[in-house]
C-alpha cells in the first residue's frame, strides 16, 4: 500500500512540473514554483516531462501490478489450503464409506445365510407336517374301518363273526389332535 501511495505522489510531481513548465516560458523545468533548468530547447523541456511522466507511469504501473501479484498469492496459497483441507475431507470420507461397505456386505452375507437355513428348516417341518398329516389320515381310516367292523360284526368274516379285532390306540391318549382344516 506504500509503494502505491509513494506512486502516486510522484505521478503527481510529474504532473504538476508538466503543469508549470507550460505556463513558464517553455524554455525551463519549473517544480513547487522553483526554477530547476533554465534556457533548455522547448523540444528538450517537452522530451523531460514525457519522459519523466512514462516514468512515474511504469512506476505506479509495476506497483500495482506488485500488489495484484501479491494479493493473488495470498488468494492462491488460500485456494490450496482450502482445496487441500476438502481433499482431506474427501478421503477420510472415502475411508469411512469403505470401512462401511465392508460391514454391510459382511451384513447381507450374514443375512442370506441366515435365510437359506430358514428356508431349509421351513422346507423341513413342511414335509414333517405333510408326513403328520398322512399318518393322521392313515389312523382315521383305521378308524372308521374298525368303527364299521364294530357297528356291522358281519362284515368282518364270511361266517358272520370278526377273526379278529383290531384296536386302535385312541388319538387324545398320544397327546396330539388332528389337524383342523
Amino acid at each position: 500500500m506504500l509503494l502505491v501511495l509513494l506512486a502516486l505522489l510522484v505521478v503527481a510531481a510529474v504532473a504538476d512540473v508538466a503543469v508549470e513548465s507550460a505556463f513558464a516560458d517553455g524554455t525551463s523545468i519549473v517544480a513547487a514554483g522553483q526554477e530547476l533548468a533554465a534556457g533548455l530547447e522547448p523540444e528538450i523541456v517537452i522530451l523531460s516531462i514525457a519522459g519523466a511522466s512514462a516514468l512515474a507511469g511504469i512506476l505506479l504501473a509495476a506497483t500495482i501490478a506488485r500488489r495484484r501479484r501479491r494479493d493473488r498469492s495470498v488468494d492462491v496459497v488460500g485456494r490450496k489450503e482450502e482445496i487441500s483441507r476438502a481433499e482431506a475431507s474427501l478421503e477420510a470420507r472415502r475411508l469411512m464409506l469403505d470401512g462401511r461397505l465392508d460391514e454391510l456386505q459382511r451384513n447381507h452375507d450374514d443375512l442370506l445365510a441366515r435365510r437359506d437355513d430358514l428356508l431349509t428348516e421351513v422346507e423341513r417341518l413342511r414335509h414333517r407336517r405333510e408326513e403328520l398329516a398322512d399318518e393322521v389320515r392313515d389312523r382315521h381310516r383305521e378308524l372308521a374301518v374298525a368303527r364299521r367292523e364294530l357297528a356291522d360284526p358281519s362284515a368282518g368274516t364270511s361266517a358272520g363273526t370278526p377273526d379278529r379285532l383290531t384296536v386302535v390306540p385312541d388319538v387324545a391318549e398320544r397327546g396330539s389332535e388332528p389337524p383342523r382344516h
